[in-house]
């Protein structure tokens, strides 16, 4: 059934109805197929008056979708017909369900940086968290890289730096990067949609209020549904934490995500804090945490 003849009410297609009833239970040999895996059974329905009827005979399903006030659209099979029929009734019936569980979507890189664990986890204690260069060959190997920043006075290093389980990318008056590994998990070409947990810097006494840009940049083949994101997920200071304050910087409803189109095997994604040059701006700090970086393909 082709999708304009599938949006019409009434009785539409072919033999589809035969493919989605079961092969047993309806009545006067009305059974189906059953050739779709639905395995439609003729359940009748419950009337607003409060009875069962038309077992055997009907199967009713209602949608998710709703047509207008106290109205839902529904599909229904009939042991006479081989057609589906598509229409409205009123929610006050008893119709069957159907539940549908979504296909969990395909992974092709994730990281939890679990395998970096340098200083501190509170954002504010930089103290002992270890810049990109200094890493081990072992973590190195695992396939994120980090460009140097050759910016005059920058140090003329690459200025990520490992935490407890997490990135911090730049430093005051400079912007580092983090760069994927390859998305070798890809055949061909799809759009993926990234999903990461990101958050802004502030500083122990809450006074160092960064500008909280995040550059996103593809290389290799692809294109990315936006520029740059907004990190407006901002972590306590220390007077919040000595307070008890709960500000979960890291909690799954605060991800953010962008979309990239015509990704191959060969695309790797940078995230870069603001810029590399940032002592003329007009605020010179723009640090970015980063952790739980995962890419699925879009369906």
């Amino acid at each position: 059934m082709i999708q304009d003849q599938a949006d019409e009410t009434e009785w539409r297609g072919t033999d589809q109805g035969t493919q989605m009833k079961t092969t047993a239970g309806w009545y006067s040999d009305g059974n189906g197929t059953n050739s779709s895996g639905f395995s439609g059974l003729p359940g009748g329905y419950y009337s607003s008056s409060g009875y069962f009827l038309n077992i055997g005979g009907y199967g009713f399903w209602w949608s998710s979708t709703e047509a207008k006030t106290n109205y839902a659209w529904c599909r229904y099979l009939d042991y006479r017909y081989a057609r589906v029929y598509r229409s409205h009734y009123y929610k006050g019936y008893g119709f069957s369900v159907r539940c549908v569980r979504d296909k969990a979507p395909v992974t092709v890189l994730y990281e939890d940086f679990n395998w970096l664990n340098y200083g501190s986890a509170v954002p504010y204690t930089t103290t002992g968290e270890k810049r990109y260069d200094q890493w081990t060959q072992e973590e190195k190997d695992k396939g994120w890289t980090s460009t140097v920043n050759e910016v005059s006075g920058s140090g003329n290093t690459p200025l990520c730096y490992a935490r407890v389980g997490f990135v911090k990318l730049g430093k005051t008056g400079y912007g580092g990067d983090i760069i994927s590994p390859k998305l070798a998990g890809l055949e061909g070409t799809k759009n993926v949609k990234v999903i990461f947990k990101a958050a802004a810097y502030v500083s122990s006494g809450g006074t160092v209020i960064d500008t909280r840009v995040l550059k996103i940049n593809i290389l290799g083949a692809g294109k990315a549904s936006v520029d740059s994101l907004m990190i407006e997920n901002v972590p306590n200071n220390k007077a919040q934490d000595d307070e008890g304050i709960v500000n979960n910087i890291w909690d799954p409803a605060r991800a953010f995500s962008f979309t990239i189109t015509g990704a191959t095997a060969e695309t790797r994604i940078r995230f870069l804090g603001k810029a590399w040059d940032l002592t003329q701006e007009a605020v010179t700090t723009n640090r970015i945490s980063l952790d739980d970086i995962r890419v699925e393909i879009i369906e």
